[in-house]
């Protein structure tokens, strides 16, 4: 029997006298968590996009007998098209801010195009705030590709085969990790009152960092692929003593220096020594120039003596150099934009070039820097908030809040990388949207927030995955099957807090270091599951668990837990990300 749901309200819309710019029919489906189904609300429904004010659109659904949905079209959506099947899934937050996956299906190949055009056109003036019109034809055709994803239709048995087939895949791909327990570890804490907020992993040393407030933390790697905390640098000051709590860190110089950037000052870098723990030396980068992100010479620049490095600023790019007297900004290989381009993010090749992300979501690709950019990217709307690039410049993958792009850099037309000869009109590279299944975000039950994304790396390893997290997921794509159009081949691992950041050690891809606000801790891959088997509810999985293993009060708590570790937590709960008690 199919549970029953409580439908969401349909949210006010602003004004009461809309503009409808697109109507057709459709069937109106609700994915109802409870028993991982679409479920069939109404046979027909009329459903129509609407203007509600410059740049703002709205999409209503109705029938004859009542209003079903009313939604601002915005980012967070986690909208899915797919021409095969001729629907349209999406997310939906109520006031409460819990989350719902809607689904239509249309009668017609006809009614779909035109909705999923009318849809992008939309999306597209809400993040830009500018009129599709301006867009050049062939950037249109872009931008409208790239929201169709290469998907099926989502119902009951479809969700289970997806999930079921993706989980034996990853495993396929792990050799050499025999293990099969979670390779989880709690490590030791950096005091109680920051909160941990940047990771920073070692190539050279097998070390990690991590920034909480004017403190860093120091782990080592042990021989059975764990973390163990080594030490703390604490009172991280500048040279005049003035306390630094340092919001972005790179390694440099065969990882014996960390650079720390103070949130405050645009102006300086500070250079740490790692063997004293402290600041050695303060980079005045330019007098009319801030720096406001950076990134090494190249990819696996950290692991050398190379000095130099990237720096990057709202409108400009360039090398920094600290053994410059005064300034450290390379004027030679400058380039500054007399408009503002919002650069956000960089990223390096292992032979230099490097690929910049903006808060518009364009993407430009360099191999040299001083000059004009040999390609840009349309922005599809969203800010790009990170982005990371395989070692030989072929893919780039950009972080955007609700969704990740992937961009084969690769020209076609020319047989050469973008990276050295900008893509003709008609045929820049469409990216990949790689999103999380609406239906897998109702099970999350909050919005989706994605940390940067990264490829694993490691000279001579090639690139096989990628590595994000929302909220307490971490959650890896199969970059293989990714590329071969499988977008929703994912793995997730929950926590009990939110992840801040994430990254793989380097030189494989078995082990990822995750760090939460109180902790740090190393995670086997093979301990993420299929979307099906980790968003179980604990109820599920308790009584699983129960079911199968013999009785044993906790030692902490003394009450209806099984087998217990570390006076703590229970050890198989404990891979259900379950705990016994609280202290």
């Amino acid at each position: 029997d199919e549970a029953t749901m409580t439908l969401p309200p349909p949210r006010e819309a602003p004004v009461a006298d809309v503009t409808s710019i697109c109507e057709v029919d459709a069937q109106l489906f609700l994915f109802n968590p409870s028993v991982g189904t679409f479920q069939l609300q109404a046979k027909h429904v009329t459903t129509r996009l609407v203007s509600v004010a410059p740049y703002t659109y709205w999409i209503y659904i109705e029938d004859a007998a009542r209003c079903w949905l009313r939604q601002p079209i915005e980012p967070g959506m986690n909208a899915i098209f797919n021409r095969a099947s001729s629907s349209f899934i999406w997310c939906y937050y109520d006031e409460s801010n819990r989350v719902y996956s809607w689904s239509l299906r249309f009668p017609d190949d006809a009614s779909g195009t035109e909705f999923r055009e009318t849809f992008g056109r939309c999306a597209y003036e809400t993040m830009n705030l500018s009129k599709f019109e301006k867009v050049s034809k062939a950037d249109q055709n872009y931008l409208l590709d790239a929201y169709e994803e290469d998907v099926t239709m989502t119902d009951a048995e479809s969700i289970e085969e997806s999930d079921e087939g993706s989980g034996g895949e990853e495993g396929d791909e792990d050799e050499g990790d025999d293990e099969d327990e979670d390779e989880d570890e709690k490590v030791g804490e950096l005091g109680k009152h920051a909160k941990n907020s940047q990771l920073a992993v070692g190539y050279k040393h097998d070390r990690s960092f991590v920034v909480r407030g004017n403190k860093i933390g120091v782990f080592k790697y042990t021989e059975d692929d764990r973390l163990k905390f080594s030490t703390a640098i604490n009172n991280v000051a500048t040279l005049e003593g003035k306390a630094l709590n340092p919001h972005k860190v790179m390694l440099h110089n065969e990882d014996t220096n960390l650079i720390l950037k103070d949130p405050s000052n645009d102006a300086m870098l500070y250079k740490m020594d790692l063997e004293y723990g402290k600041v050695v030396e303060e980079w005045h980068v330019h007098d009319d120039i801030p720096c406001t992100s950076f990134v090494p010479d190249s990819k696996y620049a950290q692991m050398t003596q190379q000095q130099t490095l990237v720096g990057l600023s709202n409108n400009s790019l360039f090398r920094l150099d600290p053994r410059l007297s005064g300034q450290k900004l390379v004027d030679a290989e400058c380039r500054s934009y007399a408009t503002k381009n919002g650069f956000s993010c960089a990223a390096t090749t292992e032979q230099g070039w490097v690929a910049v992300g903006s808060e518009k979501g364009e993407i430009r690709l360099f191999n040299k820097l001083g000059i004009n950019a040999k390609a840009v990217l349309p922005a599809i709307g969203d800010p790009i908030i990170g982005i990371d690039v395989t070692a030989d410049g072929r893919w780039l993958v950009a972080t955007c809040r609700s969704y990740l792009l992937l961009v084969d850099c690769w020209n076609k037309e020319e047989n050469v990388s973008g990276f050295v000869k900008g893509f003709s009109k008609d045929k820049k590279p469409v990216p990949k949207r790689l999103q999380l299944k609406p239906e897998h975000v109702a099970y999350m039950g909050s919005a989706v927030s994605f940390t940067v994304a990264r490829f694993n790396t490691g000279i001579n390893e090639h690139e096989k995955t990628i590595v994000t997290s929302t909220g307490p997921y971490v959650i890896t794509w199969n970059f293989r099957r990714v590329k071969q159009g499988k977008l929703y081949d994912y793995q997730i691992k929950q926590y009990q807090e939110d992840v801040v950041a994430d990254n793989f050690k380097y030189g494989q891809d078995r082990n990822i270091i995750v760090a939460l606000p109180d902790d740090v801790q190393m995670a086997s891959k093979r301990s993420l599951l299929s979307p099906k088997k980790a968003l179980q509810t604990p109820a599920e999985v308790s009584f699983v668990l129960l079911l199968l293993l013999p009785y044993r009060p906790c030692l902490v708590c003394s009450i209806g837990t099984i087998v217990q570790v570390e006076h703590r937590q229970c050890a198989l709960l404990r891979r259900s990300a379950m705990t016994c008690c609280s202290e």
